[in-house]
């Protein structure tokens, strides 16, 4: 796969899911899990879709520097995540398995810095593996 169609396929995550809310236009796979920082959250596409679309996302403003790594079926991109009304980035460091075309597997590693124990806490409340 060419380095720009796994990013253009990734971003369908980032910017539609994340920042637009509107996961339906996010390519992924029926089958996709979401791994954020050890913890299951979103066992299939449409609960990850789900997810997407709920308030939690909703103050989700921006994604600044991003720095891609592609290799085979797999797409990195470390970025910066800013929030309605906050000052603080949030660093985040994701890895998308892309396999025909959709995101097969998305995990991400969040450093919320001083916002952590609300990050903390909200990650425990979107469990899907309990």
């Amino acid at each position: 796969m060419k380095r720009e169609d796994a990013i253009a396929i990734a971003k369908t995550y980032l910017i539609d899911g994340l920042l637009l809310h509107q996961p339906e236009n996010a390519l992924l796979a029926d089958d996709c899990i979401r791994i954020e920082n050890g913890v299951e959250t979103g066992g299939s596409g449409a609960e990850i879709r789900r997810l997407l679309a709920g308030d939690d996302h909703l103050l989700n403003e921006s994604i600044e520097n991003e720095r891609w790594v592609v290799e085979g079926e797999f797409a990195d991109v470390w970025y910066e995540l800013k929030l309605r009304g906050v000052d603080q980035r949030i660093l985040v460091v994701t890895r998308f398995e892309i396999i025909d075309g959709q995101i097969k597997r998305i995990d991400l590693l969040v450093d919320a810095g001083a916002l952590h124990s609300q990050f903390v806490e909200d990650l425990d409340e979107q469990r899907t593996d309990q």
